[in-house]
């Protein structure tokens, strides 16, 4: 008998293995600081009785933080699955700190009134669990096109991309499947700052714009006494440091 937050520890850690294989990089843009994360996600045909959501608080620009959870859900798995994963989704916001969320993966809820309005209820009660959680939070799902096609079956969509802005993904796109999956990888741009340390600057004086007459009439002025070689060659380097700093702007 495991205990409920062993349950749930052990849950999480089985459902690693049914996630998306996903890819993500970053394209600088004129912003330096602006990212797009382009994510495939071809879902795993893997038949397993677990569902689960993986979730990972990626730090971004200043104090903001992306918060990335993929999930999948198996046709058929147990009611208390069902509830451990609508009850975390809807503790999301209440449990992390984040301004930017995206949740991708195999949901599995054919029936739910993402394109068109219909009666929640009609759909199962975990599709009116999962509907009534997106809607009361506020977050947008994205796909509107089915992602699943099998032979002699009803195309359907069960592979979502949720935000809690609708700005953070412009279009997905529904592309073939990879292997023998039966269903679409999703892409799309996800756009987002993200932390990163600041390269040193290296400042350049700009000649061009120097005042050499000026700089002249300085260094005219300047008085060398009889000294060494080695203090009349620091006199001079210092005088033009001094220069430099006067009448050539950086």
């Amino acid at each position: 008998m495991e205990s409920g937050h062993q349950a749930d520890t052990n849950r999480t850690e089985r459902s690693l293995q049914l996630l998306p294989k996903t890819e993500a990089w970053e394209r600088e843009e004129v912003d330096p600081a602006a990212m797009e994360m382009r994510i495939a996600c071809p879902i795993a045909a893997t038949l397993r009785t677990i569902t689960g959501l993986s979730r990972n608080r990626i730090p971004l620009r200043g104090s903001d933080s992306l918060l990335l959870g993929v999930v999948y859900c198996w046709p058929s798995s147990p009611p208390e699955d069902d509830h451990f994963l609508i009850r975390t989704l809807g503790q999301l916001s209440s449990s992390y700190h984040f301004t930017h969320l995206l949740l991708v993966g195999d949901f599995n809820a054919p029936k739910a009134p993402w394109t068109e309005r219909q009666r929640v209820g009609s759909s199962g009660p975990f599709t009116a669990a999962l509907t009534e959680v997106v809607q009361q939070s506020a977050w947008t799902q994205h796909v509107i096109a089915p992602t699943r096609y099998r032979a002699d079956k009803q195309p359907s969509l069960l592979d979502l991309v949720i935000t809690n802005e609708r700005h953070f993904v412009d279009q997905v796109a529904i592309n073939a499947p990879m292997g023998h999956s039966d269903h679409s990888v999703l892409t799309f741009d996800f756009i987002c700052y993200w932390a990163r340390n600041l390269e040193p600057q290296t400042w350049i004086r700009n000649f061009c714009r120097a005042d050499i007459s000026g700089m002249r009439i300085f260094l005219d002025q300047v008085k060398l006494e009889p000294a060494a070689v080695e203090d009349l060659y620091r006199t001079i380097v210092q005088k033009v440091h001094e220069a430099d700093a006067m009448f050539v702007p950086k």
